[in-house]
């Protein structure tokens, strides 16, 4: 367990890095929710979705009292799983009535034009910074159900730190704040490349996802550390891809949980799966007691 020393407890947050946890998301399970996807339109109902709202509201009670309402999203480093989590969130909170936009702002290796079907990478943000010729509404696609706008990436260009640092990026923020209830700029990781870091002194929040068996202590803590010296406001900490069947209580209880959520909105009552006490299927039921039995001794 020390020598893994990844970024699993939410409580580790805030005692050792000194930031709030904005939530968990458990790592799909591809027998529920196909990888890629858009959890709140595939799947509206299952436990994954429950978790984005969850992390939604999280997020609407850390922006009260931000000066505007352009939110950065990143990670330490790649693979770890902004993209998807930052649509997903995007998706959940234009279900409140807010008007959404989401920026892809990875222009390195970008990824958000891929989970929308009617949004293409070109033309996109980076043709916009560098003068080729669109103006904003050119650029700004809309998802399948209008739900939010989408503005790509575009093409990869040779200097992207460059063009996300320049007036034309402040301008074309100026404009998105105005127009829409929220933003969303996906950046990339912090660890590999400055532009996360430049964007960040640009946006008004900032919010870190990490991958809980992938995520080093020691690469939270430099990510960290970047932020703090843009003077972003770091809104919490979203800690991504969890699995629980291998831990004791503390994990346990939000993996019984999501099982009891599934069984009340996704299964039929008379489902083999869903026999067992109090709507735990037999085989959770069955570990649980060994937790349990494990306390009592302590």
């Amino acid at each position: 367990e020390s020598m893994k020393d990844t970024v699993r407890a939410p409580e580790q947050l805030a005692r050792k890095f000194g930031v709030s946890s904005l939530g968990t998301l458990f790592r799909w399970s591809s027998t529920e929710v196909e990888q890629g996807v858009l959890v709140l339109k595939a799947s509206p109902t299952s436990g994954y979705a429950e978790a984005l709202r969850q992390i939604r509201a999280n997020v609407q009670f850390a922006t009260m009292n931000l000066p505007g309402n352009a939110l950065l999203v990143t990670s330490p480093g790649a693979g770890e799983g902004k993209s998807t989590m930052i649509a997903n969130l995007a998706v959940a909170v234009a279900q409140t009535g807010k008007k959404v936009v989401l920026v892809d702002g990875d222009l390195r290796r970008p990824s958000i034009h891929r989970l929308f079907s009617t949004v293409n990478r070109e033309p996109g943000l980076s043709n916009y910074l560098a003068n080729l010729g669109p103006d904003v509404e050119d650029i700004v696609s809309q998802s399948e159900d209008g739900d939010i706008d989408v503005i790509p990436s575009g093409p990869t260009p040779p200097n992207p730190s460059e063009l996300l640092g320049s007036p034309k990026m402040k301008e074309l923020l100026k404009i998105l704040r105005n127009e829409y209830d929220q933003v969303f700029v996906d950046s990339p990781p912090l660890l590999p490349v400055a532009d996360g870091a430049i964007l960040g002194d640009q946006m008004d929040g900032a919010i870190i996802v990490v991958d809980a068996f992938g995520t080093r202590s020691a690469s939270l803590d430099v990510a960290l550390g970047a932020l703090k010296r843009t003077n972003v406001n770091i809104l919490g900490v979203i800690i991504n891809k969890l699995r629980t069947r291998r831990f004791g209580y503390d994990y346990q209880y939000p993996y019984y949980y999501y099982y009891s959520y599934r069984q009340y909105y996704g299964q039929p009552e008379d489902s083999e799966k869903s026999s067992g006490v109090l709507g735990i299927p037999k085989r959770v039921f069955g570990k649980a007691r060994g937790v349990f039995s494990s306390k009592k001794k302590h």
